[in-house]
């Protein structure tokens, strides 16, 4: 996605980057905004291991 948006000419907030959210779970994130001003954040998510 990250790439989508920069070769649209797209606004870049936050460069892909890895995180840990509350739970500990690892994600790569990065953050843009669209024409209108609106903010996205796009991330990776696998999902709850099988227990």
């Amino acid at each position: 996605m990250h790439r989508r948006v920069v070769d649209a000419g797209g606004d870049i907030l936050e460069a892909p980057q890895e995180t840990r959210f509350g739970s500990g779970a690892a994600a790569y994130v990065c953050t843009v905004r669209d024409p209108e001003g609106n903010l996205w954040t796009f991330g990776t998510y696998r999902g709850p291991s099988p227990a």
